[in-house]
């Protein structure tokens, strides 16, 4: 199991060619590899006329969704484990006025 570094990035290549280090996959398409297959994912696509080509665009942003939600999951896990070592760290108040 390695070690997370919450400073550390994670790479994304962009379809320009560009890399980017970013928490979250930035708002660009991106190329995945998955199954040693390069896949496009894409946050926005506008609707052609052709049928296969909305098809394509619909693929493009699931897998584009899926990828955000991969990030988010491993997020939220890093968060429970967090707050598993250290329970009373995240459950005292520093507020002592609230009521």
């Amino acid at each position: 199991m390695s070690n997370y570094n919450p400073f550390q990035n994670s790479t994304w290549n962009l379809t320009s060619g560009l890399i980017v280090e970013s928490d979250h996959s930035p708002l660009r398409n991106i190329q995945l590899t998955h199954k040693d297959q390069t896949v496009d994912a894409s946050p926005y696509k506008l609707p052609g006329e052709d049928t296969l080509t909305n098809t394509k665009h619909i693929i493009q942003q699931n897998n584009f969704t899926n990828t955000n939600l991969n990030t988010i999951g491993k997020q939220l896990t890093r968060l429970e484990k967090q707050i598993q070592k250290n329970p009373t760290h995240f459950m005292t108040d520093k507020n002592p006025h609230r009521p």
